[in-house]
Protein backbone atom coordinates (compact mmCIF):
# COMPACT_ATOMS: atom_id res chain seq x y z
CA UNK A 1 0.00 0.00 0.00
CA UNK A 2 1.15 3.42 -0.32
CA UNK A 3 0.31 6.81 1.04
CA UNK A 4 -0.55 9.69 -1.19
CA UNK A 5 -0.01 13.32 0.63
CA UNK A 6 -0.81 16.59 -0.51
CA UNK A 7 -0.19 19.90 1.08
CA UNK A 8 -3.31 21.98 1.94
CA UNK A 9 -1.11 25.40 1.88
CA UNK A 10 0.74 25.13 -1.02
CA UNK A 11 0.00 22.34 -3.16
CA UNK A 12 3.42 20.01 -3.32
CA UNK A 13 2.42 16.56 -3.54
CA UNK A 14 4.26 13.10 -2.37
CA UNK A 15 3.58 9.31 -1.60
CA UNK A 16 5.18 7.29 0.78
CA UNK A 17 5.09 3.10 0.56
CA UNK A 18 4.06 1.47 3.65
CA UNK A 19 7.33 0.05 3.88
CA UNK A 20 9.12 3.12 3.86
CA UNK A 21 7.94 3.95 7.31
CA UNK A 22 10.13 2.14 9.62
CA UNK A 23 13.01 4.64 8.46
CA UNK A 24 11.17 8.03 9.32
CA UNK A 25 10.56 5.88 13.11
CA UNK A 26 6.98 4.48 12.66
CA UNK A 27 6.07 1.05 12.32
CA UNK A 28 4.64 -0.44 8.52
CA UNK A 29 1.26 -0.53 10.12
CA UNK A 30 0.69 2.95 11.35
CA UNK A 31 -2.42 4.04 10.88
CA UNK A 32 -4.01 7.22 8.39
CA UNK A 33 -4.16 9.24 11.39
CA UNK A 34 -1.20 8.93 13.22
CA UNK A 35 1.47 9.42 9.94
CA UNK A 36 -1.50 12.79 9.30
CA UNK A 37 -0.45 14.18 12.37
CA UNK A 38 3.07 13.37 12.15
CA UNK A 39 3.86 15.02 8.61
CA UNK A 40 5.26 18.49 7.74
CA UNK A 41 5.69 19.63 4.22
CA UNK A 42 8.79 20.12 2.47
CA UNK A 43 8.63 22.68 0.56
CA UNK A 44 6.21 25.38 3.22
CA UNK A 45 6.95 23.68 6.43
CA UNK A 46 2.68 23.57 6.80
CA UNK A 47 1.10 21.13 8.63
CA UNK A 48 -1.85 21.02 6.63
CA UNK A 49 -2.00 18.26 4.58
CA UNK A 50 -4.31 15.62 3.44
CA UNK A 51 -3.36 11.88 3.21
CA UNK A 52 -4.99 8.92 1.97
CA UNK A 53 -3.80 5.25 1.32
CA UNK A 54 -4.35 3.64 -1.92
CA UNK A 55 -3.24 0.21 -3.67
CA UNK A 56 -1.23 0.65 -6.67
CA UNK A 57 -1.84 -2.38 -8.21
CA UNK A 58 -5.42 -2.84 -7.46
CA UNK A 59 -7.47 -2.79 -10.90
CA UNK A 60 -9.51 0.80 -11.50
CA UNK A 61 -12.65 1.85 -10.16
CA UNK A 62 -14.20 2.29 -13.58
CA UNK A 63 -13.68 1.00 -16.39
CA UNK A 64 -11.13 2.68 -18.84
Amino acid sequence: MRFSIACLSCGHTGSLDDRELPQHGLPEDTSLVTLTRRLICQECGSRAVRAFRYDPDAPPLAPQ
